[in-house]
This record gives structure tokens, sequence and C-alpha cells, in this order.
């Protein structure tokens, strides 16, 4: 067997795992947002489950920094997406988009998606355009 690495890649780097979290509820959708984004200037975890709630963490420590709430308890956010300085959140059923702030954790706005299913991908394109889709077999794009 041999040992000897090609380019960066180095056949002996094992991970060091840092932290161990249980969550009461499945991960649907995480996204690490950049320190230049967060206040304090420590980069973020951001993750959604089967439910209302959008979690908030330190990316170093494993600490949860927020709890983030949709507002409306009927809502299971499924997916996650950074565009710019928000957080852009789609409920399951994809009939609603939750924009939060980064930096304040703030609900900006909600509106609709214009999808009849559920979203199955959100995707930003070039920090330009936001392309959603759907089970309903459309992709819309947003600007």
């Amino acid at each position: 067997v041999s040992t000897q690495s090609t380019g960066n890649y180095d056949a002996h780097y094992h991970p060091e795992e840092v932290c161990d979290k249980k969550v009461e509820k499945m991960i649907n959708s995480m996204i690490a947002i950049p320190a230049i984004y967060c206040d304090p200037k420590r980069p973020q975890v951001w993750t959604c489950k089967n439910d209302s709630r959008i979690e908030v963490w330190d990316s170093e420590t494993g600490a949860r920094l927020n709890l983030l709430e949709s507002g409306d308890p009927t809502v299971k956010f499924f997916c996650l997406l950074q565009v710019g300085d928000n957080v852009w959140a789609v409920d399951r059923m994809g009939s609603q988009f939750y924009i939060f702030s980064i930096a304040s954790g703030n609900l900006i706005q909600a509106m609709p998606t214009n999808h009849k299913d559920a979203i199955s991908s959100l995707l930003l394109v070039w920090n330009r355009t936001v392309w959603s889709a759907s089970w309903d077999k459309y992709i819309h794009i947003w600007k």
C-alpha cells in the first residue's frame, strides 16, 4: 500500500471530532455562514428540522447561538439558502419563502413561492438569481 500523497491531499489525514450534538428531530438542511456576515464575526452553521424553527450554531464550538421562529407553528422548514446577508428558508409544502437577516436573526419577509407542490431544491446562481425547483415540475427564477 502506497502512502504517497498527490497534490494537496494527505492520505493520512484523519479528522478529529470536536463536538457531538444530539438533536431531537432529523436535520433537513444545514448551511455554513462565513464570519463576514455574522455578528460577532465568527462563522455560523444554520440548521432546520421538520418544524417552524431554525437553529443558529457557533461553527467552532457547536454552541447554539440563536433559535429563530417563523411565527407560524404549521410551518415545517425543509431547505435553507444563504443569499447575501440573508438566509432564505422554505417550508416543506413549498408555499412560502421566509427571509431572515443573518446579523439580527429577524424575519424580514415571508413571500409566496408560486409553486403548487413541495420545493425540492434551492440554488443561488452567481449571487444574482435564486432558482427554486419543485415537485410540481416547475423551476422558478427569482431576482
